[in-house]
């Protein structure tokens, strides 16, 4: 009795160890999941597929807070320009600018656009830290002093082909925290939305894409006057060089993703992250429940045993995948179980795989015992 239980814990532990390893090797691999919005090759992440699900449905919410402002891709500083001064006469509650202008300038254009640029009270100008830690400014003269300014640097931590699905909320800049750009917006307008961020204390915040923001032409601004009063404007180009693959989209521009990272903060659309020993956890357990079942279902019901064992597992995959979404939704709570689903998914075969190993053990030791006892005769 002693040995048949001894037998099957090293069954179960030798399948669940062969499990976690495949499977961590397995989440590591980039594939590619077209049929999603992001369509992107990167790592496996069910928040992109939970946050397109959302967002393909009906039940998404309007963002009334925030208001995307946008000037041809082409434009120079004539029509940012006259965007500003278009925007003056709204009385908006902040401007977040994410324009580089680039080219020559002229003390005519220069001289306007300062004059443009001092009738907005809360204009956040836009800058990039490089990797040296230095700000540098994205508007290539003019500078105003005492002008306040947001870094525009997105979260991509696995370079440029990364999707985006966080953001940084600040950098330390020398002996000052500078704020990205969404976020300098928000402090000036909601600063107790800053402090609850604050209170957080996370280095990586999740952008929340489930609300839809309100987008307009700066020449449709004469005719809309109504919709820029007190909103926060992120005013900025929407071009073919900035765009970025996001859970939503697979060329969303930077200056809609700015947008969505203030609406996350302004209305508190956190999606907390299960903590990694929570996952890691999990996947122990219940890739050693699905072991045990394995080699309990194989000495009891036989030929039958691997028919029991997949639907149990499957059934398990996606009661579990559902659950998962139904927390994201309900409760902004993301759970990344992918290392876990494919434990169980692989547990029918880990089985397997632990025979073929102990089988070949065996044997070669039986070889060396019998190349032993040749020896010794």
């Amino acid at each position: 009795m002693n040995n048949n239980k001894s037998e099957i814990f090293k069954r179960v532990v030798s399948a669940t160890i062969i499990a976690i390893l495949f499977s961590k090797f397995l989440v590591l691999i980039p594939l590619d999941f077209g049929f999603f919005s992001s369509n992107k090759s990167g790592k496996i992440n069910q928040f992109d597929i939970y946050t397109d699900l959302i967002k393909r449905s009906d039940n998404i919410t309007y963002e009334d807070n925030i208001v995307i402002v946008t000037i041809p891709g082409k434009a120079g500083r004539l029509e940012l320009t006259d965007a500003l001064n278009l925007l003056a006469e709204c009385e908006p509650a902040a401007i977040s600018m994410d324009i580089y202008l680039k080219g020559k300038t002229d003390s005519v254009t220069d001289s306007r656009l300062i004059e443009a640029i001092k009738k907005n009270k809360n204009l956040i100008l836009p800058c990039f830290i490089d990797k040296n830690n230095d700000t540098i400014p994205f508007l290539v003269k003019p500078g105003t002093s005492g002008t306040k300014k947001g870094f525009v640097n997105l979260d991509c931590q696995d370079g440029e082909n990364s999707i985006i699905r966080t953001f940084v909320p600040h950098y330390l800049s020398g002996s000052d925290t500078l704020h990205c750009l969404a976020l300098e917006a928000v402090k000036l307008v909601y600063p107790e939305k800053i402090q609850i961020l604050k209170k957080r204390n996370s280095s990586h915040e999740f952008i929340n894409y489930m609300r839809d923001i309100s987008s307009f032409s700066y020449t449709e601004i004469p005719y809309f006057k109504e919709k820029f009063k007190d909103k926060i404007i992120i005013l900025g180009k929407e071009s073919a060089e900035d765009t970025h693959h996001t859970p939503i989209n697979n060329k969303l521009s930077g200056l809609k993703i700015h947008a969505y990272i203030a609406s996350t903060v302004l209305m508190e659309d956190y999606i907390d992250r299960a903590p990694l020993w929570l996952v890691t956890a999990l996947t122990i357990l219940i890739s050693l429940l699905f072991s045990y079942l394995s080699v309990l279902y194989a000495m009891r019901y036989g030929r039958f045993a691997g028919f029991l064992v997949r639907t149990s597992t499957y059934a398990f995959f996606f009661a579990f995948l559902i659950s998962g979404f139904i927390i994201f939704y309900e409760y902004s709570y993301y759970v990344d179980s992918v290392w876990l689903l494919l434990c169980v998914a692989f547990s029918p075969w880990s089985l397997d795989i632990y025979y073929i190993l102990d089988a070949i053990y065996n044997k070669i030791k039986k070889k060396i015992n019998n190349m032993i006892n040749d020896s010794n005769i």
